[in-house]
């Protein structure tokens, strides 16, 4: 049985055509796209999967933290012939828990392994494993190639997975919304504040979750329904919009927050992953007070002459970013529907 660590991340991904460019650069090593059903059985503490593939096929035992980042794995494998009769008596003795469906493209580029997965009902990822089965890398040789390549291609923290594929095909729509939500406004307050920026929650309007295509667009709009009372659907920039008011209002370390979100469908060639992409913040103040109070902030004021409802915006390296507005999301509907 092999022990072996890693340092690893997991994240959403809309570039993989450009992510499977460069390891083709790199001259990275192909082992061939594996279609992979992980059974995970019911255990006290870490994970443990019974992996069925035309590549892979093997018993995994891991331990690992729910964090957002970049993180240290210690894993147990034992790989097997392609006979399930293993997987039929654990789930005998132990349970079944979950049952995730993929595919997924493996690539090698020396001790790193880089896989690109298409998880059914989930969406496109991106994993990076710095892998030491030896003992002869230290964790900070691991985690300096494991952050060379988030690096190399592009990779943007706020699609960081904390929890495994195993975590998401388990949790309901409605959970995943409010959890992404709150780490996304976390997100943002963090990224407020290292430019002296302060969020008040109350001024906290709306949030904008975008989708990577038009059929994702159309099921994730039932989806929403489900959860909340569509206000809206409109063209906006040549994409539809449509606005959802969510059964309650998002929670943000006891703070209440927003209960209006934005889903986006995508425009024509822009790629953006699953998930809250930005915030939009009602203000009282102008715009030109807002420059004079933060003067070393790069506000993008592409928006700000707008006839109808200007903005102007905060960019983060991240990849989110901040929309600030005079009038709210349901004012600024009020009005539309009034015109109509």
């Amino acid at each position: 049985m092999s022990k072996i660590i890693n340092y690893e991340i997991k994240s959403r991904c809309s570039c993989h055509h450009k992510i499977e460019s460069i390891l083709k650069e790199e001259n990275a090593l192909f082992i061939g796209e594996d279609h992979q059903v992980d059974t995970y059985f019911k255990v006290d503490t870490g994970r443990l999967k019974h992996r069925r593939g035309n590549v892979e096929n093997s018993l995994i035992y891991y331990q690992r933290s729910d964090l957002a980042e970049a993180r240290e794995s210690h894993i147990q494998m034992e790989k097997l012939v392609t006979d399930n009769s293993l997987e039929v008596l654990l789930a005998k003795a132990l349970g079944i828990n979950v049952v995730v469906d993929k595919r997924r493209k493996i690539y090698f580029i020396d001790n790193i392994k880089f896989h690109i997965d298409y998880v059914k009902d989930l969406g496109v990822f991106v994993e990076i494993e710095a892998i030491d089965e030896k003992g002869a890398l230290s964790l900070q040789e691991l985690q300096e190639q494991c952050e060379s390549y988030i690096k190399r291609f592009g990779l943007k923290r706020k699609d960081f997975l904390s929890l495994s594929y195993s975590d998401l095909v388990q949790e309901s729509f409605k959970k995943r919304i409010y959890r992404e939500a709150e780490d996304f406004i976390k997100l943002t307050r963090k990224s407020l504040s290292n430019l002296g920026v302060k969020l008040n929650m109350a001024k906290l309007d709306h949030l904008c979750f975008r989708v990577t295509g038009q059929q994702e667009y159309e099921e994730y709009k039932k989806s929403f329904a489900k959860i909340g009372k569509k206000l809206v659907e409109s063209e906006i920039g040549g994409r539809l919009i449509s606005t959802y008011r969510l059964e309650t209002p998002i929670n943000c370390d006891g703070e209440l927050g927003p209960s209006i979100v934005e889903l986006a469908s995508p425009k024509k060639n822009n790629n953006y992953a699953l998930g809250f992409e930005h915030a939009e913040i009602v203000i009282e103040e102008s715009f030109e007070s807002l420059y004079h109070e933060f003067p070393d902030i790069n506000f993008d004021k592409k928006g700000a002459d707008k006839s109808y409802n200007p903005d102007i915006r905060i960019k983060f390296e991240e990849g989110h970013s901040v929309k600030f507005h005079h009038q709210s999301l349901e004012e600024v509907i009020s009005l539309e529907k009034t015109r109509a």
